[in-house]
């Protein structure tokens, strides 16, 4: 059973080596909580911690719910080659000064077990899930929220769980606005951290889970023109992660980014694009992004949005 299970972690260790899947960050429990949940924090290099009005910000700094205007569900798929694959599922919604959300975050890949002489057993599935509850209010002017976690992993019949709880907070405000007059809160700063939880325990081996501590902000140059930058710092790591992003749209319509992911010395240059359209009280949104990683594989990433009942508060 042992050597099974030896044989397993092999296995996952040589598959995310090659495709550059947990980020370089560090070798902790449940590294697929390291993937981005959309195609358009993948195309922003990531730097989206404080992004408005939308549900993906949850898996980056869960207080930026409390900035939905209204109900949205994202499905997100992820191409990472080698058979792997990702999905990702997410709803929110605002209720008064109450925002809610959930998120389930998918990963599976194909395993063929085989005996001590060679011989082929069985054909299985390793598979990871996280399953995300957030919470958000707006408090004295300020984004607040936390995120409640249940992760759970099956190494071909080797299940381990954890819980872990995110924390984090936002203000926006107005600043250098001389370009961009109409709007009122163009800039905004958050901290989060995530992943502050139990271990991952397989026969009685404990991995930490990712712990990263999060800053971020937000600049809307243009009422077409937004600026983020975001850095990271992963807990009982020396690096830090540098993450930049350019959004620029077309009548609200088209939009086209750009972003940059540094991370001791190595560049992730990442691109994308979205475009929405909107059918009475719907706005579907339709993202593609596309990450380039020197000496890894490299990430493409679909996502799908619909927001609807559209303006349910001012």
């Amino acid at each position: 059973m042992k050597k099974k299970f030896l044989t397993i972690l092999i296995t996952l260790i040589f598959f995310s080596i090659n495709n550059n899947l947990f980020v370089k960050a560090d070798t902790s429990g449940a590294d697929f909580l390291k993937f981005p949940p959309s195609a358009k924090s993948i195309s922003l290099g990531e730097s989206y911690s404080t992004y408005k009005n939308d549900i993906d910000i949850i898996y980056y700094n869960v207080a930026g719910i409390t900035s939905l205007k209204e109900k949205q569900i994202l499905f997100t798929y992820f191409v990472l080659g080698d058979e792997m694959n990702l999905e990702y599922l997410g709803f929110g919604f605002p209720h008064s000064n109450n925002f809610f959300g959930i998120g389930l975050i998918f990963f599976h890949l194909p395993f063929t077990q085989f005996g001590d002489a060679g011989e082929k057993i069985e054909d299985t599935n390793i598979y990871d899930l996280c399953l995300t509850m957030s919470y958000g209010r707006n408090i004295l002017g300020i984004e607040t929220g936390i995120n409640l976690k249940y992760i759970h992993r099956n190494l071909v019949g080797n299940k381990a769980n954890a819980f872990a709880l995110d924390f984090g907070i936002i203000k926006r405000f107005e600043f250098l606005s001389f370009l961009n007059k109409e709007s009122h809160d163009n800039f905004s700063l958050g901290i989060s951290i995530r992943n502050l939880g139990t271990k991952v325990k397989f026969q009685n081996i404990g991995d930490k889970l990712p712990l990263p501590f999060n800053i971020g902000c937000w600049y809307e140059v243009l009422k077409n023109l937004i600026f983020l930058f975001d850095l990271d710092k992963y807990y009982k790591e020396e690096s830090f992660i540098f993450k930049f992003g350019t959004e620029y749209s077309i009548f609200n319509i088209l939009f086209l980014r750009i972003g940059d992911r540094i991370e001791n010395g190595e560049n992730s240059f990442s691109l994308g694009g979205g475009i929405e359209y909107k059918i009475k009280n719907f706005i579907i949104s339709a993202n593609y992004g596309f990450c380039f990683q020197i000496d890894y594989n490299n990430i493409y990433v679909l996502s799908l949005k619909i927001r609807f009942w559209i303006v349910i508060f001012e």
